[in-house]
């Protein structure tokens, strides 16, 4: 006989369904219309759903594009270990300049101009967005330090800011384009001061 906790329950996949038919959705209003078209009465209707639908699973629609946004780029800016730390780190700059430069670039900063505005939800970017890139580039600098490629008392946090500050800082100004020409050499005059 079955346990209750063993029962089917009805709607699931469909529930998954219209999930990811809204990220997507918020997704392609900020690469059709940008930031200024980005509303949750706009999500629902492009998603083909309700206002009280959103906000079943999320509080803004911060949180939406936040989620969007991790759903499309979490796998695109990762690091290899094959290669020396120099190496590992323009191939990871190319990739992240080449991500902010792309569509999702938009996206990435209505979600900093969003949590500019509200507090709470600057802190749930920088759990679920911000933290765990810092926290894998960590562990290459980390594994860096085993391999002597940096010295033992590297500041890491103080690193990964100068490492990552120039990317987002031309993504919020647009002053100059985000290139792989410009990652590399960001990359080698940063790493002059530490190898």
């Amino acid at each position: 006989m079955e346990t209750q906790s063993n029962l089917p329950t009805p709607g699931r996949p469909r529930d998954q369904m219209v999930k990811a038919s809204i990220l997507g959705a918020a997704i392609g209003i900020i690469d059709d219309e940008g930031p200024a078209g980005f509303s949750i009465d706009a999500i629902a209707k492009r998603a083909g759903t309700s206002r009280p639908t959103l906000y079943r699973w999320w509080r803004s629609k911060g949180e939406i594009l936040l989620d969007a946004l991790l759903e499309v780029t979490s796998e695109q800016v990762s690091y290899g270990q094959h290669a020396t730390l120099i190496d590992d780190l323009k191939r990871h700059g190319r990739d992240y300049a080449a991500l902010l430069a792309g569509p999702y670039g938009a996206a990435y900063r209505a979600v900093f101009a969003e949590g500019l505005a509200d507090t709470q939800f600057m802190a749930l970017v920088r759990n679920r967005l911000i933290g765990p890139r810092r926290a894998s580039t960590k562990e290459r600098l980390k594994a860096a330090i085993t391999a002597n490629e940096l010295p033992a008392d590297t500041d890491l946090e103080a690193l990964i800011d100068a490492l990552y500050a120039p990317f987002l800082y031309r993504l919020i100004l647009g002053h100059q384009p985000l290139t792989s020409e410009f990652s590399d050499t960001h990359i080698e005059h940063t790493m002059k001061g530490y190898i």
